[in-house]
């Protein structure tokens, strides 16, 4: 994949501040606004970026652990796809019990069980062992996803 100096320029500006909007970005590095959202959209689907919501993560959402159990199947070929669920912010492959820690964001408990009924539900050899929710996230420091390949 082949990025330019606008392309690095619109990722070094996010990981500056990923708050800003498309026009703030325009006018740091002198290119249209219509250019930062097309080359945003392009950086995204070439996967050289993804677009994470996390306002107010402490205040509007939920933080919810999982502990993840597979029967069978590939276990990093699951948490992988467990880790395209939207609202996953991490996916952590354990050395014994659970198999994984599924790290994910809701609105409310129907939130939560919209995610298990929508997107667990595809694997059979999966269950959940266990899990918490935390009703205060006092601290989260965003690692960057593309380190995701480290699976």
């Amino acid at each position: 994949m082949k990025l330019d100096d606008i392309d690095w320029k619109i990722i070094e500006a996010l990981q500056g501040d990923a708050r800003l909007k498309n026009n703030e970005i325009a006018k740091r590095i002198q290119v249209s606004e219509v250019t930062v959202g097309s080359r945003i959209r392009a950086l995204e689907e070439k996967g050289a970026i993804r677009i994470v919501l996390q306002r107010n993560l402490g205040e509007e959402y939920l933080s919810v652990l999982m502990y993840i159990n597979v029967d069978s199947g590939n276990l990093y070929e699951i948490a992988n796809s467990l880790y395209e669920i939207h609202e996953c912010l991490a996916v952590v492959v354990s050395i014994g019990n659970p198999d994984l820690i599924v790290h994910i964001y809701a609105k409310d408990l129907s939130h939560i069980q919209k995610i298990v009924d929508c997107e667990f539900s595809k694997y059979p050899s999966l269950y959940i062992k266990d899990m918490s929710i935390g009703t205060e996230l006092l601290k989260f420091d965003n690692v960057h996803r593309s380190e995701r390949d480290v699976l």
